[in-house]
């Protein structure tokens, strides 16, 4: 496992890149032999310690902070990711206190559009929008979303939203960047 950031870290913990077992029948059907695989089996053995170092850590949060870092970092597919937004959106509402900001309203189109905006952003492949005009396209172009006339109330929701995410996932987060520090640590003075 590459120590480079807790994001990062936190994928990897859950991602398995060494072939499935009927890859690996395929090469054997295809060389009529096995295939030796060198240090492979090592590497997949120390990711698999790396990772559950990282996963004991994660397995100790609170199961809000384990339930939206998921949602952010683990590698789902997008129906995985799809079954897992309104537990997420539903604890990053909470967190926002949006009854304290504004009147009822649906306000969660335009909260699973900021967290996804937010995830795409720490990702690094995207950047935050700034003003309500670009917020409001991006829901259109993206999501498909109309949100009709922006408002102040909308500028609230979003930066109240925004602010809850972040919040909850530097919560999330600190323990595996502690985690990720001392193994960097470590494999300077080794």
């Amino acid at each position: 496992m590459k120590w480079q950031s807790a994001r990062q870290c936190w994928h990897d913990a859950f991602f398995n890149g060494r072939p499935s077992v009927m890859a690996v029948a395929i090469d054997m059907a295809n060389l009529g032999a096995a295939v030796q695989g060198g240090n492979r089996e090592y590497d997949n053995a120390m990711h698999q310690v790396e990772a559950g170092m990282v996963q004991n850590v994660i397995s100790k949060l609170p199961q809000h902070l384990q339930s939206l870092g998921h949602w952010l970092y683990a590698p789902f597919t997008a129906e995985e990711r799809a079954k897992k937004l309104n537990l997420a959106a539903a604890i990053v509402a909470r967190e926002a206190d949006l009854q304290q900001l504004v009147a009822p309203g649906d306000w969660m189109p335009l909260i699973t559009a900021t967290m996804y905006e937010y995830a795409r952003v720490v990702q690094g492949t995207d950047v935050k929008r700034k003003n309500g005009r670009t917020i409001k396209r991006w829901l259109m172009d993206e999501l498909h979303y109309d949100l009709g006339d922006w408002t102040a109330n909308h500028r609230r929701v979003y930066e109240a939203v925004w602010n809850a995410i972040d919040r909850l996932d530097r919560q999330a987060l600190g323990p595996v960047a502690e985690l990720v520090y001392d193994q960097t640590e470590l494999r300077k003075t080794a």
